[in-house]
């Protein structure tokens, strides 16, 4: 994990403020279908720039044959602090940004052939998903426990 939006005076994010993981078992497309998550699960890091554990062994989840896709999910705006971006004049008028202080995930390398990952959106047929575009490969791992 990662402190999110990085302007250029090397203010960031804030890679304690909270995400939510959901998992999807993969449809027979090899895009993520159902979601297998029940209950909502809302996590937090600790450290900046590190892997963080995530243990989710109390919630029985069910570990589909054909694999799962985890979902990494920004909460609405009110679990964030906004942060004063920078200022700028225009007209004789002095003008102030900010953002939203969100946590990120990392990427490594570009290591699949295809891609692996997928951005969830609203569409003109409703939520859908979509390969993303760069093929990044994001640090999540999993292990996976016998009953």
């Amino acid at each position: 994990m990662g402190n999110g939006h990085i302007l250029s005076n090397n203010s960031g994010g804030d890679v304690t403020a909270p995400f939510r993981i959901k998992l999807y078992a993969i449809d027979t497309s090899g895009a993520p279908g159902e979601e297998i998550t029940k209950d909502i699960i809302i996590v937090s890091a600790k450290k900046n720039n590190a892997w963080f554990d995530v243990d989710i062994s109390a919630y029985c989840i069910e570990d589909p044959d054909s694999g799962f896709f985890v979902s990494f999910c920004l909460l609405d705006t009110g679990y964030y602090k906004a942060k004063k971006g920078y200022d700028y004049q225009y007209n004789h008028m002095i003008w102030s940004s900010a953002y939203i202080a969100t946590p990120r995930l990392g990427t490594t390398e570009h290591e699949f052939k295809e891609s692996q990952c997928y951005v969830g959106g609203s569409g003109y047929w409703g939520w859908q998903w979509n390969k993303e575009p760069f093929n990044d490969s994001y640090m999540i791992r999993a292990t996976i426990m016998p009953e």
